[in-house]
């Protein structure tokens, strides 16, 4: 939605019934507008998509809006025509109230100036006045930029800088998830000699309501004290054995990742990837066909819209089985590429999703069978235990180590569970990799085709298990295939 085509007052009224679309004729204009980007407007030049340099348009600032094309409004800058994003201005706007709240279960440190001395720890929850933005170089990278926000308390009495990482346009809500296979206590009071109410199971979801900022550790788990509140009972629990998200259904996915129970189940069972004998249009722009084991892979790219963050072609695959007339589509949000995968009957599929938010990928590997597809999780071998990375998107990548026979029909993996595969979110977004040397479960998972659906044999926690390893000895690293372009 545009904001800038909203407002209350009767002034907004007319102006909307005269501009149907927030300004879409040229006899709409001029009229006037205010920046609504807290952080300030960038000034673009008519024949450049750059920005001036080192120039905003400071937020609340008035405006005096000429036309509009596409995304941008124009103006004059200095007398010399001009454009800014439509996006950061609010058509016919009085001054204007912007009001966020706290986000983050410890409270939310004030500063007097940004990451200056703290004078203030904001309640969770709590509501404040957004008066302007910063955006500040974050450590070492001068290309990592931090925003801050000047706020002020709804009764005046707290004023500063805090990070906009800790602040939402809407109240939130937390939840949290035991991780404690044997139980997670309840107790009366924030102390480990506090009475204890209620044990709460594995995997069992409450609300998360205050975490005290002081943290220690408990049987190798790093945490804090945290109040919660589970079936109607309000108390006390560690959180170094708890997840803690904003949606109960986004927790359990969160704990599917970080799992042990996922990972010892893996390639348990190949996943039927559904075909359908439905039409699927070809899509516009370039494409690519190849024929592999009965197959025809199509291969369809086509450049990003004109105003897209994304720079890469949007690309998708068809899969069609030779003379059937039966065929499975895959279309990610943002790209696609294939290769031939490490044996017979395979297919490496990689994905990527959400490149201008929170860009993440996956990689499957296919197996085209003479009457099905199936779908198995795959990765490229990482040495030692695996990684744990924390980001906009939270994942795991498991120690592996991958061969596979001569004749290319089996495949041998030899997986590792890192021990760092913990979660322990504020509410702020934490980026780092962890990497891992020591693991808590092994998995070892042979793969052989035989003409119907595959042979796949898993043994837990036992290395490379003895009857596998004469097998897993001869067999050698596969050499990977260049990925489509």
């Amino acid at each position: 939605m545009n904001y800038a085509c909203v407002d209350t007052s009767l002034r907004t009224v007319i102006g909307i019934i005269l501009l149907a679309s927030c300004g879409g004729g040229k006899s709409d204009f001029p009229v006037k507008g205010r920046i609504a980007k807290l952080t300030g407007a960038f000034i673009y030049p008519i024949d450049s998509g750059l920005p001036i340099s080192g120039i905003r348009l400071a937020y609340n600032k008035e405006v005096l809006l000429l036309g509009r094309s596409g995304q941008f409004y124009s103006i004059k800058y200095k007398d010399s025509p001009a454009r800014i994003w439509a996006d950061d201005v609010k058509v016919f706007a009085d001054e204007l109230v912007t009001y966020k709240y706290v986000k983050s279960l410890s409270g939310g440190p004030l500063f007097e100036v940004p990451g200056g001395r703290e004078i203030k720890r904001l309640n969770h929850g709590q509501k404040v006045l957004s008066i302007e933005a910063r955006e500040i170089g974050a450590g070492r990278n001068p290309e990592s930029l931090e925003t801050w926000i000047r706020i002020r308390s709804q009764d005046s009495t707290a004023s500063g800088w805090i990070n906009e990482r800790l602040l939402s346009d809407e109240r939130a809500t937390f939840y949290f998830a035991s991780i404690a296979r044997s139980g997670l206590n309840l107790r009366e009071h924030p102390s480990l000699q506090a009475a204890r109410k209620e044990v709460i199971p594995f995997k069992g979801i409450g609300r998360a309501l205050f975490r005290q900022p002081r943290k220690f550790t408990i049987e190798g788990r790093t945490g804090s004290w945290m109040q919660i509140e589970y079936q109607g009972k309000t108390g006390w629990v560690f959180s170094g054995f708890a997840v803690i998200g904003e949606s109960p259904d986004h927790l359990l996915s969160a704990m599917n990742v970080a799992s042990l129970e996922y990972f010892q189940s893996l390639y348990e069972t190949p996943k039927d990837v559904p075909m359908t004998t439905d039409f699927l249009p070809a899509v516009s722009g370039s494409e690519e066909v190849q024929k592999l084991y009965g197959y025809d892979l199509t291969l369809f790219r086509k450049p990003p819209a004109p105003d897209a963050c994304e720079t890469e072609p949007v690309s998708s695959l068809q899969i069609h089985k030779t003379g059937s007339g039966r065929m499975v589509e895959f279309s990610p949000a943002a790209g696609l590429r294939i290769r031939p995968g490490p044996v017979a009957q395979s297919v490496e599929l990689f994905e990527s999703f959400c490149s201008c938010c929170c860009p993440h990928t996956s990689t499957t590997l296919l197996l085209l069978l003479s009457d099905q597809v199936l779908a198995l999780p795959h990765q490229d071998d990482l040495p030692g235990a695996g990684v744990c990375e924390w980001g906009p998107v939270d994942s795991i990548r498991f120690g592996q180590e991958m061969r596979v026979s001569a004749d290319k029909r089996s495949m041998y993996l030899h997986l590792r569970y890192p021990a760092c595969a913990v979660e322990d979110s504020e509410g702020m977004v934490f980026t780092g990799i962890i990497k891992s040397e020591e693991s808590i479960s092994e998995l070892f998972v042979r793969l052989r085709l035989t003409g119907g659906l595959p042979e796949i044999t898993r043994v837990r926690d036992a290395g490379i298990p003895d009857q596998f390893r004469e097998e897993w000895d001869v067999a050698v690293k596969p050499q990977p295939h260049e990925w489509s372009r």
